[in-house]
């Protein structure tokens, strides 16, 4: 009998340990040696049924429990689902969910009234992304057992996080009716009820969730806020007091951003407000800074800021009369109202608070001159300038009303006098573009305009309206804005969803052959043109492992199912293309000589999962632009390696990178390409492109080239689809950076080994700042947190409590910023552990060995999966 225990142990070990095929024989032995324990058929069945064998486990399982009477068919049955169903619950808290569903599938083939199962088999559906179907399996639970509020609150949350309001709000009012006392269901509702207007629900909801939960800090800053739309600041106050009485730590270190150089204006205004709240929660400094915060808050609608700041402001002033600031931003609400004489007066008022604020009488100016009254705001203009003759902006606006008044030579010294003071300000150089041509300067005119393109491209549509009025004033000649090349050009006319599908549509149309994998030759008008369509690496499956987290559910961005395909990666070559970039550097688009706009290479956010119905090329935002910015021409060949936010590590290592990996696998001799489109201004980018053998004399700035056109347009395609990469490109960049890292070869097998390895002080000329930035020599750090202190968004506000706490386990904080990218590398390739906030800094856990554990923290506004492949 010991023996058989322990055997019978043994076959459950190797179940836990998925080692199915010794299970499957220990089980095989076990019905072998007696026939009538049928639990040993429903384990049997159940490893041939996480083995993959689906027919074989429902044989298994039929054949036996038809052995029985009806009585004992019906007792078996139970006991086999109870064996599946523990089993299922032990795999999804593995996150194993493919199993796990399997499992939930094949208990409702043994019995499809088990409305838990349906429940569970919803949840883990959920869980891999798929919405559509986990609803429906909650909804057949609830037809099983109307009364089953999990399943009711489930859709709800389903609903709610896919912004189906309406939906979201019935389910969750269904479940609230069967189980009132639901915490945090009411504070799901309140919010929904926020997101569809219904302010007067949301407060209801929130209220009734603080009954349930007094301390939920949240539901109080909710419900402020929600006060707030309706107008009741100093209910909204009180509100908030209490969530900062129920969070004070929170309100502590977020309060030390208004200190912050880095910080967004937006984070300090709700910083200073929070610090206002704290220090004296009645007083004209707190309903200033909530004014300057309303107007900041992108959850509510443009009459709701403006509405809510108007108040906000007019509190303050009857609170503290003397305060030229709040009547001053007051003016400035009040005219984006349109009450223009109700923003006069508060102007005028700051003006008699402080006679001397060159502010005050250039806002007073701006209204004047809104109102049509250009000599009476020239007057405030000059008074400005004489206060302040730095204030950059004063000489604008001087500039403007003299134009409008006719003054253009006067209107000339103005704009030139503003670029002086603000050379890149692009307003003042098309103004003063308008103003030259008006006096007979065309070709200064006409150089000014190329200055706003060469600064803003993206303001093509509104410089060619521009220029095209002054051609019909007479003030300029189209012809010689043709000649100049000046002009916009139009928006591509339509598109190709991949760029193989042009290539062969070309060699057809030209040729009458399908030119495959190959270099097509393609005579037009006498000369000989090339095209290229050269496969690199095929389609990849990436398997998904669902990442661990503290909560029981996994992230909505992280549901995804199992497995995702990213496409192949190739090479093309595309005679006379072109290739746009927008100014944000968050769209792009390769346009063909006939004006196709080929869409697997031309990227642009947001960025969307592979295979994403939005990501079809036919809704790319150039089709809505209406003009492009005039063409570059370069003659030669261009190798376009420019991606989106060239800038930003994260990207240029994993998007950009690899496609130079790309070009050197296409064959095409390195020789042969006359020029490299790509970003070299930062550091890590001169680092990376001097290691990759791209010589600087061959690149061509991105930023200077919004709109290129080749001879011979070559261009990799993304190594994947933007932030989504496939496993080559992480050996390509530990191969290039990990492997010849400045610490000294590592071993490829074992990249830490067991000794430290020296970190050195990268070139000062390229990271000025790095010595105070780095760890000791020849220290060995198994423990990373790598610090976001020097940006200025998803910051951890208590970040030195952080620091001080994982200190006491071994951890050492370090920034990487003024690292060189082989010391990130040699650093991360020792860690054991890496913990940090959301950033670029986790780009090099690509250089990481296998098994390192990597706590990734992220904002709840803000979780993207970008670092789970």
């Amino acid at each position: 009998m010991v023996i058989e225990s322990r055997m019978e142990g043994q076959a459950a070990e190797y179940l836990r340990q998925g080692k199915y095929g010794k299970a499957i024989s220990l089980y095989e032995q076990f019905v072998e040696a007696d026939t009538t324990v049928m639990s040993n058929y429903w384990y049997l069945g159940l490893a041939q049924l996480l083995a993959g064998e689906v027919t074989e486990a429902q044989a298994i399982w039929f054949c036996a429990i038809a052995q029985g009477t009806p009585e004992d068919m019906e007792q078996w049955l139970v006991e086999l689902i109870t064996i599946l169903d523990s089993t299922a619950q032990r795999l999804l808290g593995e996150r194993n969910l493919q199993l796990a569903t399997e499992i939930y599938w094949q208990i409702l083939e043994l019995d499809a009234n088990q409305y838990e199962t349906h429940y569970n088999l919803g949840r883990v559906l959920a869980q891999q992304g798929n919405f559509d179907e986990a609803i429906a399996c909650w909804q057949r639970a609830i037809e099983l057992k109307p009364d089953f509020w999990p399943a009711f609150q489930n859709q709800g949350q389903v609903h709610q996080k896919l912004e189906n309001f309406p939906e979201a709000i019935t389910c969750y009012s269904q479940a609230l009716d069967i189980k009132p006392d639901l915490t945090e269901t009411y504070y799901n509702l309140g919010l929904c009820f926020l997101q569809q207007g219904s302010l007067d629900n949301a407060i209801a909801s929130f209220q009734q969730e603080i009954e349930l939960q007094p301390d939920l800090a949240a539901a109080y800053g909710d419900w402020g806020g929600a006060l707030l739309q309706k107008g009741k600041l100093e209910e909204a106050i009180v509100c908030w007091q209490q969530a900062m009485k129920l969070q004070p730590s929170f309100a502590r270190a977020y309060c030390h951003l208004r200190d912050n150089q880095v910080v967004h204006p937006e984070r300090k205004a709700y910083a200073c407000l929070l610090n206002s709240l704290q220090i004296a929660p009645v007083s004209a400094e707190t309903y200033f800074y909530l004014g300057l915060a309303l107007t900041k808050q992108s959850n509510l609608t443009v009459a709701q800021r403006q509405q809510g700041a108007i108040a906000a402001y007019q509190q303050a002033i009857r609170l503290r009369r003397e305060s030229p600031l709040a009547y001053l931003e007051l003016g400035k609400i009040l005219a984006q109202t349109g009450n223009l004489d109700g923003a006069i007066a508060a102007d005028q008022q700051a003006i008699l608070l402080q006679p001397n604020s060159a502010v005050a009488k250039l806002e007073l100016g701006k209204l004047l001159a809104n109102k049509g009254d250009q000599i009476a705001a020239i007057a405030f203009y000059q008074q400005a300038v004489q206060l302040k003759p730095d204030l950059a902006e004063v000489w604008l606006y001087s500039g403007n009303a003299l134009a409008k008044v006719g003054k253009w030579d006067e209107a000339i010294e103005y704009y030139q006098k503003q670029l002086q003071l603000q050379p890149g300000f692009v307003d003042a150089y098309c103004n003063l573009g308008i103003a030259l041509a008006q006096v007979n300067q065309s070709n200064e005119a006409i150089r000014c305009f190329s200055k706003v393109m060469e600064i803003n491209s993206d303001l093509a549509l509104s410089l060619d309206q521009v220029m095209l009025n002054l051609c019909e004033q007479g003030k300029i000649s189209k012809k010689t804005l043709e000649l100049q090349g000046v002009l916009p050009v139009d928006v591509p006319q339509s598109c190709y969803e991949l760029t193989k599908d042009w290539l062969a549509n070309q060699s057809v149309k030209k040729t009458g052959l399908l030119g495959k994998n190959a270099d097509i030759s393609l005579s037009s008008s006498g000369e000989t043109q090339f095209l290229r369509y050269s496969p690199i690496y095929p389609q990849n499956i990436i398997p998904l492992i669902p990442p661990r987290t503290p909560e029981e559910a996994i992230h909505f961005s992280f549901r995804f199912g199992n497995q995702i395909e990213l496409p192949a990666s190739f090479v093309a070559v595309i005679p006379e293309g072109r290739f746009w970039l927008n100014k944000k550097e968050s769209a792009s688009a390769v346009i063909t000589a006939d004006n196709q706009l080929l869409g697997d290479i031309s990227p642009e956010f947001p960025i969307l999962s592979p295979g994403h119905p939005d990501m079809h090329s036919s809704k790319h935002s150039v089709f809505s632009l209406g003009k492009l910015p005039p063409i570059q021409r370069v003659e030669g060949t261009v190798a376009i390696l420019a991606g989106l936010l060239n800038d930003l590590y994260f990207h240029w290592m994993l998007d950009i990178l690899p496609r130079i990996e790309l070009l050197h696998q296409s064959g095409i001799e390195w020789g042969a390409i006359d020029y490299f489109l790509i970003s070299s201004c930062l550091p890590f980018q001169q680092e990376t492109l001097q290691a990759l053998g791209i010589p600087k004399t061959k690149i061509l700035e991105t930023a200077e080239y919004p709109h290129l056109q080749a001879t011979r347009l070559v261009v990799p395609s993304f190594p994947g689809t933007v932030a989504w990469m496939p496993p080559w490109v992480c050996n390509f960049l530990r191969r290039t950076f990990l492997d010849k890292c400045e610490a000294g070869t590592l071993n490829r097998q074992q990249p830490t080994g067991d000794k430290s390895m020296e970190i050195q002080t990268p070139p000062k000329e390229l990271f000025p700042s790095a010595s105070c930035l780095l760890p000791p020599a020849l220290q060995k750090i198994e423990r990373l947190y790598i610090s976001r202190q020097s940006v200025a968004n998803r910051l951890v506000i208590n970040e030195k409590e952080v620091i001080s706490f994982l200190e006491q386990f071994g951890f050492t904080s370090v920034s990487l910023e003024s690292m060189s990218v082989r010391q990130q590398a040699a650093l991360l390739a020792q860690a054991q552990v890496v913990v940090a906030p959301h950033g670029s800094g986790l780009t090099n856990t690509v250089f990481c060995s296998p098994g390192t554990k990597v706590i990734e923290i992220f904002s709840p506004n803000y979780v993207y999966h970008c670092y789970w492949l």
